[in-house]
């Protein structure tokens, strides 16, 4: 019996024991480290509240951190149609991130959902699309301290890059998202 063969049986892994993680254990390890990031909890969801501006990322119904955010140029009302520079208002998803963004990174909101088509269908509107949580416009990270005190943004719901780089950390492609007024 050779000293690996005696490790081995004594239930002890050496390096040749070692196997490539798969996708779930990635899944498992990259909720874990998540849950360390945000003291101990998973992010259930995230609601953002517009007449507070602010979002928060919750877990099992509590708000466990809040950041402030900013809107489009007419933040008041749900978003009808495309260059309305409004919000949508409802529930939604969190598809996917794009740390390719000409923002500093963008996570995707599933808006116009059926409702949102429904509606514009009715108006004979084109709903738009393509709102999303994001940082800075690149290049303008010298306007930060400035930036909350505007409505900017043509819908979209954007933060600080720091703050961004918290909820991109804390959110998941599939993560559900509720704006309410």
């Amino acid at each position: 019996m050779t000293a690996s063969d005696a490790t081995a049986s004594a239930g002890k892994k050496t390096c040749a024991d070692s196997t490539v993680p798969t996708p779930a254990d990635m899944s498992r390890i990259s909720r874990k480290r998540r849950e360390r990031k945000n003291e101990g909890r998973s992010i259930g969801s995230a609601l953002v509240i517009k007449s507070e501006s602010r979002l928060y990322l919750m877990n099992k119904g509590d708000r466990f951190a809040s950041f402030p955010v900013t809107f489009g140029a007419e933040p008041v009302g749900h978003k009808q149609m495309q260059g309305d520079e409004r919000t949508p208002e409802g529930h939604y998803t969190l598809t996917y991130k794009n740390p390719n963004s000409k923002f500093y990174k963008s996570i995707h909101i599933s808006y116009p959902n059926a409702k949102d088509r429904e509606n514009a269908r009715r108006l004979g509107v084109d709903p738009g699309g393509d709102i999303m949580i994001h940082g800075l416009k690149n290049g303008w990270e010298w306007a930060e301290s400035l930036a909350s005190f505007f409505y900017w943004t043509n819908g979209c719901i954007a933060l600080s890059n720091r703050d961004m780089d918290r909820v991109w950390e804390a959110v998941d492609p599939g993560t559900p998202i509720e704006i309410r007024p």
